[in-house]
């Protein structure tokens, strides 16, 4: 007898992982999820200037916010911005690679985007990308810190993780004067090697190649409140007070 589930996860095992619990032997059916979009984005066109202008301007806007905070005397009250550049590529990145490959699994979205269009930049990008991925994207954006890297059963060889803020600072290299195992990267050439991925290459796989449905995938998506979201639908009644006052 078939059951609606309605949602599983597959871990890094590729195994199938259930809310709620099954039992033994169970067999699954399973549908990929799709986000909803709000709607649809003009034209490919307009889907380009976006990316150049909005998503990359953003990026810009703080990388140029990091090279200016140099310039300050008193400098105890700014940060390096190292974290959350690098946090904004990252989600640049998924961005581009769910317009690219359009899955529900960021990360093998994220490793289609970079076999086509980061390895030509760098080859490491299509070499780690899964480990760069869940390290440094899901360690800066779910814990404010990128993850160290180590192998279970053997902590002895812990891989020391670090973001540099300048073209100058190690990116796929050791951290300078670290004398255990460590790897780093820039958030500034993890920037400059987005944009070099994007233009020409995706840029020209947009506007060339890509078909109408990159429209759907690079729109807003739907935050649709089901019926047993009560506490959602309330907060949607507050939302629509507030715009009644």
């Amino acid at each position: 007898m078939l059951k609606k589930i309605r949602q599983v996860t597959v871990n890094d095992q590729q195994e199938i992982v259930p809310k709620k619990p099954v039992k033994p032997g169970t067999y699954f059916l399973c549908k990929e999820w799709q986000p909803v979009p709000a709607g649809n984005l003009k034209s490919k066109i307009f889907l380009v200037q976006w990316i150049d202008r909005c998503v990359f301007g953003d990026l810009n806007t703080l990388a140029l916010g990091i090279r200016n905070v140099e310039k300050i005397k008193d400098k105890r009250k700014y940060g390096g911005g190292n974290f959350l550049l690098a946090s904004g590529c990252f989600l640049a990145l998924e961005y581009l690679a769910f317009i690219y490959h359009g899955r529900d699994d960021a990360t093998t979205n994220v490793q289609a985007y970079a076999r086509r269009f980061l390895e030509p930049v760098d080859r490491l990008y299509g070499e780690m990308m899964e480990l760069l991925w869940r390290s440094f994207r899901n360690g800066l954006i779910h814990g404010s810190w990128p993850q160290p890297i180590s192998c279970e059963g053997n902590r002895d060889k812990l891989v020391i993780v670090g973001v540099g803020n300048t073209l100058a600072d190690e990116h796929f290299k050791p951290i300078t004067n670290i004398r255990r195992l460590s790897f780093a990267i820039s958030s500034a050439r993890l920037l400059k090697d987005l944009y070099r991925s994007f233009k020409p290459g995706f840029k020209d796989w947009l506007l060339k190649d890509a078909g109408d449905y990159v429209l759907s995938r690079a729109a807003p998506r739907l935050l649709e409140l089901k019926t047993g979201d009560l506490m959602g639908r309330k907060q949607f009644k507050l939302i629509e007070e507030i715009n009644k006052a």
